[in-house]
């Protein structure tokens, strides 16, 4: 559970940079969003999770030297 919290956190720091560093930015980008068909975001997301999980995935399944 602590470590589950811990990426929590850490996921809600990243979510948070753009709002904080240029909040402008972020909403002319928000904007950009807004016209796509649902379909396409659906599409977005799913390919972000599939890619979020394949990371997760590769990080805990495979011994990386660096």
């Amino acid at each position: 559970m602590k470590f589950c919290l811990c990426v929590l956190g850490v996921l809600f720091v990243l979510e948070g940079i753009p709002w904080f560093l240029s909040p402008q930015a972020f909403k002319r980008m928000l904007l950009q969003v807004l016209p796509l068909p649902e379909n396409m975001l659906r599409i977005m997301g799913f390919v972000l999770m599939v890619t979020g999980l394949a990371t997760v995935y590769f990080a805990v399944n495979y011994n990386w030297k660096f």
